[in-house]
């Protein structure tokens, strides 16, 4: 169910369902099929990160403006579930939560029943795909490695709001954002792995129905794929997409979304990304970054699926299967 599908109920709601992951772990697939189901409400804005940046406006030292996705009200944040009607579920799926440990007491002050989601993916792997995917879309230059000492030189100065453009390492940190969401929703906090709803979405949702007591019998994966909703490619046009980011960061865009309305101007992102995007072989992952975020990355993930294993949270396909 999609903004505009609800009822005109009079009062707004804030959501109760929140899917948190890094980006490149499937959250956008699996919040486009939670969005079939009959009673779950997803808004056009898929990643408000109210909770994130919590009623600040968010200025970057590397970004000219307020990113336009970011909700820094909650009048703003709660306009985005004005049509969720009865749905027994609006879904917030914001990537920014998961590594942003402080999420979840804020969640819980304001929704303290909500069920939360988590999807995690092998980081090492996940911090390349993050990265090939900032080079796709125009937002990152430098190779991998030259990338990856940007973002340690950001690290280092934590006391500045970088952009979110370089945060390859600390995006692929899970260990403190699972024990936070944990100690604040309890059994209402569930955990999945990327590789189990690319291969075994049928009983991630049989799973999740039962989780969240809803009927998943309508969702299936968009057009009969996989979880591929962001797999690789290249960019044919990258000058016109440079061009274009800066519109996105610019005043104009805000103008232009006054006149046209959000149908159009779906239609038009889509089609864009359409023309310009075609599948690629993915190039070699770089031997020395591959160590250095193995390094960084291999402790905090060994400790995170220990931890979610012993508190029962992870829910794995081998648990799901009788013994052969």
């Amino acid at each position: 169910m999609t903004r505009g599908e609800g009822s005109s109920m009079a009062e707004t709601r804030l959501p109760n369902l929140f899917l948190i992951g890094a980006p490149k772990s499937a959250t956008t697939f699996l919040h486009d099929v939670l969005g079939q189901a009959p009673d779950v409400f997803t808004a056009q804005n898929k990643e408000p990160a109210y909770f994130h940046f919590q009623g600040r406006t968010p200025r970057h030292l590397d970004a000219l403006q307020v990113p336009l996705y970011a909700c820094a009200s909650l009048e703003e944040y709660r306009a985005l579930y004005a049509d969720a009607g009865s749905a027994r579920y609006a879904v917030d799926a914001s990537t920014h939560y998961l590594s942003s440990p402080e999420c979840a007491a804020r969640i819980r002050g304001l929704q303290p029943e909500a069920s939360v989601i988590a999807v995690l993916r092998e980081p090492v792997s996940r911090a390349y795909s993050h990265y090939l995917m900032g080079v796709r879309d125009g937002f990152v230059k430098e190779s991998f490695p030259e990338a990856l000492q940007r973002e340690q030189a950001e690290m280092a100065r934590p006391e500045i709001l970088w952009g979110e453009h370089y945060r390859f390492i600390r995006r692929s940190q899970y260990l403190e954002g699972v024990k936070a969401f944990h100690a604040a929703f309890g059994d209402r906090f569930r955990i999945y792995h990327f590789s189990d709803i690319r291969s075994g979405l049928g009983w991630v949702l049989d799973d999740i129905q039962g989780f969240l007591g809803i009927d998943m019998r309508q969702a299936a994966a968009p057009g009969g794929g996989t979880a591929a909703r962001n797999a690789y490619a290249v960019d044919r046009f990258p000058a016109v997409t440079r061009v274009l980011n800066g519109y996105r960061n610019s005043p104009v865009r805000l103008a232009v979304n006054r006149m046209l309305p959000e149908p159009l101007r779906k239609r038009l992102r889509e089609g864009y990304e359409r023309a310009r995007l075609r599948s690629a072989a993915k190039p070699d992952f770089p031997e020395a970054a591959k160590a250095l975020l193995q390094a960084h990355l291999a402790g905090d993930y060994a400790e995170t699926l220990a931890y979610a294993r012993s508190e029962g949270i992870l829910r794995e396909q081998a648990e799901r299967e009788p013994a052969r």
